[in-house]
């Protein structure tokens, strides 16, 4: 039994190869995506955002809407907050 590889073979091997980096990219991405928007808006807990969606993945991404809602919340800024606690 003899095994060939022709060019198809490559090409199949190529194809798969930009297949899987992009799904890498994909999840590196995704995966960051709330803990970088957390910090770019001044979120205060713009880590554990970004923790939250990296361990969401864990759970095959259910947890990463929510991670992603939580990075949008607004949040007073420290000029905003008065003794007290409250908002002005």
């Amino acid at each position: 039994m003899s095994i060939t590889f022709d060019g198809f073979d490559l090409l199949a091997f190529i194809v798969l190869g930009v297949m899987l980096a992009t799904l890498v990219v994909a999840i590196v991405f995704l995966g960051s995506l709330p803990g970088k928007i957390a910090a770019k808006r001044g979120h205060p807990y713009a880590a554990a955002v970004n923790v939250a969606s990296w361990i969401s993945f864990l759970t095959l991404g259910a947890l990463w809407p929510l991670a992603l809602i939580w990075a949008y919340l607004p949040w007073p800024q420290p000029s905003e907050v008065v003794k007290g606690g409250a908002v002005r």
